[in-house]
């Protein structure tokens, strides 16, 4: 079966504290990307090819949001109508960042590396920090008697870094990550429809138990990372050549209660109940 491959190597843009640096902290990156094209009738003499267009519509790219003791203090987003636009976008403030970027590939000019970052400071405010780089409605048409497979690596990391007591009414430290692929279009006889949904998510807070001897819940920290491969097709057997989509995002989110001192060692935890400040209305925030 004959083949055509396009690897994308893209480089990550960072630009926030790292993760060893940071209070609470998420990062999601899906690079690697490889497209390739398989001949599925090698005796019709077509060569395999795939075209992407820019999207008729306007897209966010990126978005980057961040919050303190429950009010906006920053919002900032990209869009454009070109297909493997490159953006970066960041925020700070005091305790609370975000960034989110996509590295177009310089060889192929198809795909690239998205990236997201966000960290949230353990301290007298309650923060929140959310970024996503999509890429997103990128359309493609590709030739008939054809098989397109995207490939990605996908790197998830989250961590919350504090120990403290109090009552379990209070929200814990917390991070989420997560990347997802989709093509999708009309089904392998151009009538009906196929959809390929590939993802993966991390969600992780704080470790809560019981201290009896306190009467109080300790909060402690933790981490988690995960690599993951990607893998997904579309077909056309239509006779004719089929347009489609593919979508490409990331997705992070930071949260830390407010408090006024953390809480590290034991002997010191009968003089350190901390204040926290609950976030009214946790944001679920995720691709539509």
């Amino acid at each position: 079966m004959k083949s055509i491959s396009r690897v994308v190597s893209g480089l990550a843009l960072a630009g926030l504290l790292p993760a060893a640096q940071a209070d609470s902290f998420a990062s999601a990156e899906l690079s690697s990307v490889t497209l390739t094209l398989f001949d599925l009738d090698v005796s019709d003499g077509i060569t395999p090819w795939i075209k992407f267009q820019d999207n008729t519509d306007q897209t966010y790219r990126g978005i980057v949001f961040i919050m303190s003791n429950n009010e906006t203090v920053g919002r900032s987003s990209v869009q454009s109508s070109k297909a493997f636009a490159s953006f970066a976008r960041q925020l700070s403030s005091a305790g609370v960042s975000a960034s989110s970027s996509f590295t177009v590939d310089a060889t192929t000019r198809m795909g690239g590396t998205h990236l997201a970052q966000t960290s949230a400071a353990f301290e007298a405010d309650n923060h929140l920090a959310w970024a996503e780089a999509y890429g997103a409605l990128n359309q493609f048409t590709i030739s008939d008697r054809s098989l397109l497979v995207v490939t990605a690596t996908s790197v998830l990391s989250t961590k919350v870094t504090h120990s403290w007591l109090g009552s379990g009414e209070y929200q814990p430290e917390m991070a989420s990550a997560a990347t997802r692929i989709q093509l999708s279009g009309p089904d392998v006889g151009g009538t009906g429809h196929q959809l390929t949904d590939l993802g993966s998510e991390m969600y992780l807070q704080s470790q809560k138990t019981w201290d009896e001897a306190v009467g109080a819940y300790l909060f402690s920290p933790d981490s988690r990372e995960r690599s993951s491969s990607l893998s997904g097709s579309f077909t056309n057997l239509s006779g004719a050549p089929m347009s489609g989509t593919l979508d490409m995002y990331v997705s992070v989110t930071s949260r830390t209660p407010s408090a006024t001192s953390a809480v590290p060692e034991p002997q010191s935890i009968s003089l350190a109940l901390i204040g926290l400040l609950g976030l009214s209305g946790g944001l679920r925030l995720r691709r539509c």
